[in-house]
Parts: structure tokens; C-alpha cells; sequence
């Protein structure tokens, strides 16, 4: 129990923090499994790396490769289930777009500097894309990143469909090997 007041219950897998080893002492005993779901991410981010830009798309990329981290190290967790991930990305990706289209379509008429409006429609994609996942029960923090890499990157429907079939292929890959996945933080 904590001294901060909030009753927080231990998750099945995970273990006390104590003093930090070099380590995670679980490794030895579960190391086929940290070799197994790290093989799953870094194979499903290359596929992603595959088809994106990844010299103009890289806050695109960063974002999946977080959510490919979150899938395959805590898979039991609220953020790396398939409504977070789907729901996240749906939002995420509305927020952007619509923030990306505000952000040039009032650019002009208010005669603020176009270099400055992403800046602050950046900041409002992230806003925004948080409150309706809190809203909607769908919080995936990489999510938000995608909403923000939609303002200040280049992007076009490609880019849309890319962001979709990785997440889809996230919650695919998810739940084929879901049996032989577990909590590894």
C-alpha cells in the first residue's frame, strides 16, 4: 500500500520495485518470451518502415513504434487492448486532420505567420485527441502523437490508410500469438 492515498491493486506478473538491478531479474526465468514479443515489435514496425516515408513521416513512425512497445511489453494492459488501440488511432487521426484543416483554413484569414499555426494547432490536436479518449474510455498515449504528427507533417490519404493498416496489423499480430503473450513490465 501506498502512502499516497490511492488503493492500487497488483496486476497478475506485476512485481515489487525495490532497488533497480541492471537486469529485470525476470528475464532468466522468462527470457523467451522478452526475445519472442521484442521479435513481434521490431517485425511489425518494419513492415510499417516498409511502406511509409520514413525520412518525411518520422513522428508518424515514432507513434507506432511507442504503440508497438506498449502491445508487446504490457499486452494485459487498458492501453495496448484493441479498443484503446483502434479507438485511440481513430481519434488521434480525426483530431489531426481536423486540426490541420482548421489550422490552414483560418491561417490566412487572420493574418497570423502560417509558421506559427502549427505550433498552436499542434498543441490543440493533443488536447483535444486526450479529452476525447478520456471521454470515449479509448486512452492510447501514441495515439495523441499521431494527431500532432498530422499537423506538423506532410501527410496525404496514403498516410491515413498507412496508419490504419498498422494498427491493424498491431491488433492482428495481438491477437494471433495472444496466448503466448505476457505482461513483461
Amino acid at each position: 500500500m501506498r502512502d499516497d492515498g490511492l488503493d492500487r491493486e497488483k496486476r497478475p506478473g506485476q512485481r515489487e520495485r525495490g532497488r533497480r538491478k541492471l537486469l529485470d531479474p525476470d528475464f532468466f526465468r522468462y527470457a523467451w518470451y522478452y526475445l519472442f514479443q521484442c521479435f513481434l515489435a521490431m517485425a511489425t514496425v518494419v513492415g510499417v518502415l516498409l511502406v511509409l516515408d520514413y525520412t518525411d513521416q518520422t513522428a508518424i513512425i515514432a507513434s507506432i513504434g511507442a504503440s508497438a512497445f506498449m502491445v508487446f511489453t504490457s499486452p494485459g494492459s487498458q492501453p495496448a487492448g484493441y479498443r484503446s488501440l483502434l479507438g485511440g488511432y481513430s481519434v488521434g487521426v480525426v483530431s489531426g486532420v481536423v486540426c490541420t484543416i482548421l489550422g490552414r483554413s483560418i491561417s490566412p484569414v487572420t493574418d497570423i505567420c502560417w509558421a506559427g499555426t502549427p505550433i498552436v494547432m499542434g498543441g490543440v490536436a493533443v488536447g483535444l485527441s486526450t479529452f476525447l479518449m478520456v471521454l470515449t474510455d479509448t486512452e492510447h498515449p501514441p495515439a495523441a502523437a499521431i494527431a500532432l504528427a498530422l499537423v506538423i507533417n506532410r501527410w496525404n490519404a496514403m498516410s491515413i490508410l498507412v496508419i490504419g493498416a498498422a494498427v491493424l496489423l498491431l491488433v492482428l499480430v495481438r491477437f494471433s500469438f495472444k496466448k503466448h503473450l505476457r505482461d513483461l513490465i
